[in-house]
């Protein structure tokens, strides 16, 4: 009865405690919705960076379906890229019967300040499942850090004088000098200093591929002491083979060192009560190196062949063509063989064989395409192969083919031959009428004797018969009148079908590729960029339409990199050399702290961007060595 009452005097209003059940639901869904809907969270491992040193931006992405690269902006006084590589990750939970799936991916981004100060972070943007989210603008201070003696790199080279196309053999050089601690009275060993780089930080540009081998191998380079008056250095070297691929000072692109020094020691007892001592403090450095006294020289102009194609050294060559015995138009493998006698470790790839439309009665007695030779490259040999077609039976042989080259150590272009191939040619065979067999098996009738008996027509003549009498009304043209209002009303439909046919492709194409997408825009997102007229705003909006029409991932590219893509994409020389030109003036720009020299260059970068726009980036050939002064 009691229970009765009080249900029927209950108030109509919500008490304090249906109150709270209702929030409590409202906030269990508003977390379910929470945890179902994507999130973004952009972290920066620092706001404190040293000049030439890195920090990361991690980039995380929980429960999305649709997820685009980060659009990276153009950060006044430091280089930014997209890290390569997404970490994933999935934990899924079961409680009570429901399921709970949180789906996790992270993007790094790296930025490594040019210069000391403040240095802005515009926002980052991602676009996921169709919303736009962005970091917070961000200030980041940069220092400079003071090496003293304590911290140098150098680049040396052996001789520092190569020409464009011959292998460099250069070696980057560490000097550490060694922490000694006088409260404890002990020297660090040369491995211990060797172990205090942090090798993620570094950058070791050209020499990347040969410490990432070293590691693989469980190898290291070894510190060697040197004295320098009455203190003692670690000299590590890691030697690299290079190949010079333009004239001036090598680019051997990013390099920086960066180190944790020792400040302290400390002492501390292990489980048998001995000493050991660890690191009580360190402070970062971070060196990079200068290219002094190395140059790249370009080749001469005189003696070069008309069959020079830019191979550098010293070189054998052989040839060999099957089949020997064909007919006229047949087709014959020709195979070159190309081999490095320099023992040298340039890139063969880079090698190009000798164009066959300047080779002496070749273009004359044999049809082949026009394009480059391919080659596969087997040790130190390159073997190109090409289809050529005799054009008539008086060819007899395949005539010798010249493969020239430039030799640094003489300064002069030499040229070896093949020796010529003996083929035979035999004239391709024909059928007459008087071969054809008829259905019943009967030779068909000789025109010529028709004509000796005087009974050929002109229909036998012809190989034709008529069925009815030849008059005037069949050799009438027929002319159908088309104004152009007909032509209209006919040519309108499928000329609209065709373009939405077109344009529902392209967007398809556009949708399922983002790449492409990058590429069709790519001169916009440029001037974009372009915009703020500063080196790095011309510099990123270069080398950032180079990597999106290539369609290389999206961060910075460097200048080598752009220079190998526009040599791949058979740039105009000139053209490629005002682009390199202009990518310098850049670098100068930021490194020293200064303002573009020439007040021209961003008209230049514009009229580089316009002609750019215009080649055939989908089309591509072996880099071709060149010797541009």
């Amino acid at each position: 009865m009691e229970l009765d009452l009080v249900i029927r005097h209950r108030p109509h209003h919500p008490t304090p405690t249906r109150h709270r059940i209702a929030t409590i639901l409202l906030l269990m869904m508003g977390m379910a919705t929470r945890a179902s809907a994507a999130d973004v969270d952009f972290r920066f491992s620092s706001l404190d960076a040293w000049v030439g040193a890195s920090i990361s931006v991690e980039v995380e992405i929980v429960n999305a379906e649709n997820v685009s690269t980060p659009e990276l902006p153009v950060v006044d006084g430091a280089s930014i890229r997209l890290l390569p590589g997404e970490r994933t990750s999935s934990f899924t939970q079961i409680v009570n019967g429901r399921m709970t799936t949180r789906r996790t991916s992270i993007h790094t981004i790296e930025i490594r300040p040019q210069r000391e100060g403040e240095i802005e972070i515009p926002p980052i943007v991602v676009d996921v499942d169709g919303e736009r989210f962005a970091s917070e603008p961000t200030t980041v201070v940069a220092r400079r850090s003071e090496t003293g003696d304590l911290l140098l790199v150098q680049v040396a080279a052996d001789p520092t004088e190569v020409f464009v196309g011959e292998s460099l053999d250069a070696t980057l050089r560490i000097v550490i000098r060694p922490y000694r601690s006088t409260e404890f009275g002990v020297e660090l060993d040369e491995e211990d200093m060797w172990s205090l780089i942090d090798l993620e930080a570094c950058e070791f540009g050209a020499f990347q591929r040969e410490l990432e081998a070293m590691l693989q191998q469980r190898r290291r380079p070894r510190g060697r002491p040197v004295e320098v008056g009455d203190r003692t250095y670690f000299v590590y070297d890691l030697p690299a083979t290079l190949q010079a691929l333009r004239v001036g000072t090598p680019d051997l692109g990013d390099i920086s060192i960066v180190m944790r020094y020792p400040t302290s020691l400390r002492a501390s007892r292990d489980f048998f009560g001995r000493r050991d001592l660890a690191l009580g403090g360190v402070r970062p450095l971070v060196a990079t190196p200068t290219l002094e006294g190395i140059e790249v020289l370009p080749l001469p102009t005189e003696g070069r062949p008309a069959w020079f194609t830019g191979a550098v050294g010293n070189f054998e060559i052989t040839a060999s063509a099957t089949p020997t015995s064909i007919s006229v138009g047949d087709p014959v493998t020709l195979s070159l063989s190309v081999r490095d006698l320099a023992g040298a470790d340039g890139d063969l790839g880079l090698l190009q064989g000798p164009p066959l439309g300047e080779v002496p009665n070749l273009d004359s007695g044999f049809r082949f395409p026009s394009e480059p030779m391919t080659g596969v490259v087997a040790g130190r040999t390159k073997t190109f192969t090409q289809t050529i077609r005799p054009l008539t039976e008086a060819v007899t042989e395949v005539p010798p083919i010249p493969f020239s080259w430039f030799d640094p150590s003489e300064r002069v272009y030499r040229t070896a031959w093949t020796e010529p191939i003996p083929i035979t040619v035999q004239p391709t065979e024909t059928m007459s009428l008087s071969q054809v067999v008829q259905a019943d098996g009967a030779a068909p009738r000789s025109r010529l004797a028709g004509d000796l008996d005087g009974t050929s027509t002109d229909e036998d003549r012809l190989g034709l018969r008529a069925n009815v009498p030849v008059s005037d009304a069949l050799l009438r043209d027929g002319v159908i009148a088309l104004d152009w209002r007909l032509g209209g009303v006919v040519a309108v439909p499928p000329v609209l079908a065709l373009l939405t046919v077109a344009y529902l492709r392209r967007r398809r194409l556009l949708a399922e590729n983002p790449d492409l997408a990058r590429a069709s825009r790519a001169r916009r997102t440029a001037l974009r960029r372009l915009a703020p007229g500063d080196a790095d705003a011309v510099a990123a909006a270069i080398t950032g339409f180079v990597a999106d029409r290539a369609r290389r991932p999206g961060a910075t590219i460097t200048r080598q990199e752009v220079r190998t893509i526009l040599d791949l994409k058979q740039a105009p020389p000139e053209l490629a050399d005002r682009v390199d030109r202009i990518l310098e003036a850049c670098e100068r720009a930021r490194f020293t702290g200064g303002s573009l020299a020439d007040s021209d260059t961003v008209a230049g970068a514009r009229q580089c961007l316009a002609k750019l726009d215009r080649l055939r980036w989908t089309r591509s050939r072996t880099v071709r060595q060149r010797g541009v002064a």
